[in-house]
């Protein structure tokens, strides 16, 4: 079961997930992440250190939902720090898709509009 927190202001929007990431909280996950995406020019920072587990389902769901904001000009950070999801994403070669910082001001210090 996830734990999902929004904060941010009107530049930056923060999403924190902790817990386990199962396909049972999939369509949770996307909808608060098609929420913050939604506009243009988006700049969210998801900060994933609380997360021990990540299913498949939503690492399609980034996946999209970085597709997403793309088209919309918009930018998605994650905040992993070592351990299984980090190394999930290494082997899926999804570090290399994703901006990856191992703290939420470092992510946050990263978008222009700042």
């Amino acid at each position: 079961m996830i734990e999902i927190q929004k904060q941010g202001g009107p530049n930056v929007q923060i999403l924190i997930i902790s817990g386990k990431l199962e396909p049972d909280d999939a369509e949770v996950f996307q909808a608060e992440l098609m929420e913050l995406t939604s506009r243009e020019k988006a700049a969210i920072v998801l900060d994933m250190v609380g997360l021990n587990y990540i299913c498949s389902t939503a690492l399609g769901i980034l996946i999209s939902q970085h597709r997403r904001m793309r088209r919309l000009e918009g930018e998605l950070k994650l905040v992993v720090e070592e351990g299984y999801v980090r190394n999930l994403l290494r082997m899926t070669m999804l570090d290399r898709v994703f901006p990856m910082f191992t703290s939420r001001e470092d992510a946050v210090r990263t978008f222009a509009a700042i």
